[in-house]
């Protein structure tokens, strides 16, 4: 059977890495269970901040809101405001670091969620190389 390549510099290798260390020769199979397991890790750090977040934002703002007597307004609000900006600017930044010239069209072999798609379709589990 074939042994397709990912490159490690990709999403989903990332997620897969945060999870667990992730091995240079592995099967499809591994791989997509490692990149669902980072997702949850990610989903549970990420409500972890959050809440921490809001613990600390709405005390800093009972607390300004006191000293100088601010219309009341709705913290919740403020806080999901600010992470979402800080999400748009994050990605925007990240965006343009990773911005690819689109040069000439060479033949590419398939990604990651083509490669799940085909392990799904044909229920086996082939070989996958990840390279730098």
């Amino acid at each position: 059977m074939k042994t397709y390549t990912l490159k490690r510099n990709s999403w989903h290798y990332w997620l897969a890495d945060f999870a667990d260390k992730v091995d240079t020769d592995t099967d499809i199979c591994t791989y997509i269970r490692k990149v669902f397991q980072g997702v949850f890790a990610l989903l549970i750090l990420i409500v972890a901040c959050t809440a921490v977040a809001a613990f600390i934002g709405t005390g800093v703002w009972n607390i300004l809101n006191v000293l100088f007597f601010t219309a009341s307004l709705n913290p919740a609000g403020i806080i999901f405001i600010s992470v979402f900006l800080g999400a748009v600017l994050v990605g925007l930044n990240e965006y343009y670091k990773n911005k690819r010239t689109h040069g000439s069209v060479e033949h590419k072999e398939p990604g990651f969620v083509s490669l799940a798609y085909r392990k799904f379709k044909d229920k086996t589990c082939f070989r996958i190389r990840i390279e730098e």
